[in-house]
Formats: structure tokens, sequence, C-alpha cells
């Protein structure tokens, strides 16, 4: 387990050091922020996940905003839940709703559940955000704390482990 984490360290810094553009890792990070806000559906999350890895972003980041995002969706329930339920309510939205639900696959994705609705409005809505914030913080780490953190000890002994290093490239990443 602590290879496993290690091994992810390794690669996320790898990621913020690599040829990966700024935008590329930012738009990874807002990616997979759409499945980090929304209660868990394997429908929805693994199709954001499959754009993860078939479009040219982060992928490693796009993850790693799945999983943080994911601790903390929860707290946006309350307000999701009503946000879903007019969304859901309203009258002239109604034929669309209809459709939705009759069509074959797409009723698996719980979008008449006002929680999940609103939680996906949400997520969209602060996609772009974090799209220009993550952006901002990549271009910041390389230009000021790069070298600062290049310098602490773990994450020299992180980068220098040849366990982590084999483990990586067992696992395709290195």
């Amino acid at each position: 387990m602590i290879y496993w984490i290690l091994s992810q360290i390794q690669s996320l810094i790898l990621a913020l050091h690599s040829k990966d553009s700024p935008r590329q890792i930012a738009a990874g990070f807002a990616l997979g922020s759409l499945a980090g806000w929304v209660p868990f559906n394997f429908l929805f999350s693994g199709f954001i996940v499959l754009l993860l890895y078939l479009l040219n972003v982060n992928s490693g980041f796009g993850l790693l905003s799945i999983a943080i995002l994911s601790l903390f969706s929860f707290l946006l329930d309350p307000w999701a839940g009503q946000l879903g339920e007019w969304i859901l309510g309203l009258p002239s939205l109604k034929p669309l709703w209809i459709l939705l639900y009759n069509l074959p696959i797409f009723p698996f994705t719980r979008f008449n559940n006002s929680v999940m609705m609103g939680s996906l409005v949400i997520a969209l809505l602060l996609a772009t955000p974090l799209y220009f914030l993550s952006y901002w913080a990549v271009l910041q780490y390389r230009a000021r704390w790069k070298t600062k953190i290049e310098q602490w000890k773990i994450i020299r002994w992180a980068m220098a482990s040849k366990v982590v290093t084999l483990w990586m490239r067992v696992k395709g990443n290195g």
C-alpha cells in the first residue's frame, strides 16, 4: 500500500515537472471535477474517466480531482437537492425529462434524482473556475515552488526510490 501511495506522489510530481502544458493539467483537473462533485454513478463516472484517457488532458490530475472532490461533495448535497428539485420541476423542461427517461441507457445516469441533477449543474458551473484556478496554480508551482519542493527529503526520497520507480515501470507509468 505504501508503495502505491508513493508511486502516486511520484506520478503527480512527474506530471507537474513533465512537458504537459499547464492547460493539459488544468483541463484534466477540471474534467475530473465533473465526476468528483456528483454522487457516484458508474455510468456517468465511467464516462468521465473514459474521457480523461481519450482526450489530450492529464489523466493523473483528473483522477486526483475525482478523489479529492468526492471527499467533500456530500457537503453540497443539501443545496444540490434543492437546485435539482427546482430544475426537475420546471414545466418548460418536462418534455425533455420525459424524452431522456425513455431513452435506452440514459435513466441509469439517475438524472431524475434531485441531488444528482443539482450536483451535475453545480459541477458544470464550477468546472470553468476550477480550470482557471488549477491553471494558475500549476503556473505558480512551476515558477515559484518547484525548486523549493524538489529539495524536501520526502520528495527526493520518493523520486529516487528504486522500489517506487520499479513499481511505476511495472504499472506502465515510467
